[in-house]
């Protein structure tokens, strides 16, 4: 075994552990078999000599699992929740396909190559939709309000990238953000109408938990 097959097994694994709890859509697990794989990566690592020690590169082997594998997950996470959405509504007559639904999706993409681009771009579209083509306009917000907190996510990703972490962040994010909007294709495609954001957010949810956890706790020494 070499260092760049252990590097690719790595990559595997992370795409591999994101797909399988993001589409049971199982933050926990993701977290607790993505610290055990890279321990077990880097154990293994140790072994062929590839470093110093398990320390050495621990690190590393957690920000390549956790910065692939949750991008992934939040995708397959995302298509899950499509999945079921668009099953629900295979009883009710499918949208018809526009080559403008498909071109609307994909000015998203030019944010992940200049931020703010594609948000500008809509920005100006919706102007003249909003008299001459009402029907686009809630594709149109709900890709420009996806696209406004793509952009100020690179933008903070770029200002760190004179630094390591910021080069990591921004990959993290373009990641993210090319898989939900693919998601979008796949389910434009299948004929239906599609959102960027189909409910709470994760991190709403976090905060919910952590806010009822609290809310117990001083319940209890009551």
């Amino acid at each position: 075994m070499t260092p760049k097959l252990l590097l690719m097994l790595t990559i595997g694994y992370a795409i591999a552990l994101g797909l399988f709890f993001g589409w049971r859509k199982n933050l926990k697990h993701l977290a607790l078999w993505g610290l055990i794989g890279a321990t077990l990566i880097e154990v293994g690592a140790t072994a062929f000599g590839f470093n110093k020690g398990i320390s050495d590169t621990l690190l590393k082997q957690l920000m390549i699992v956790f910065g692939i594998g949750f991008p992934v997950f939040l995708t397959a996470r995302h298509a899950s929740i499509w999945k079921g959405i668009c099953k629900e509504q295979a009883q009710v007559r499918k949208l018809k396909k526009s080559p403008s639904t498909f071109i609307f999706q994909a000015i998203g993409l030019t944010n992940l190559w200049l931020p703010a681009l594609g948000l500008i771009i809509t920005g100006l579209i919706m102007l003249y939709a909003r008299t001459r083509a009402a029907n686009h306009m809630p594709q149109l917000t709900d890709s420009a309000r996806f696209q406004a907190n793509i952009s100020l996510m690179l933008i903070f990703g770029y200002i760190l990238s004179a630094m390591p972490i910021g080069v990591y962040i921004t990959s993290v994010i373009l990641f993210y953000g090319a898989g939900k909007i693919l998601v979008g294709f796949a389910v434009f495609a299948s004929g239906y109408e599609y959102r960027y954001y189909t409910g709470k957010s994760l991190i709403s949810k976090l905060q919910a938990r952590l806010k009822r956890r609290r809310q117990a706790m001083l319940n209890q020494g009551l």
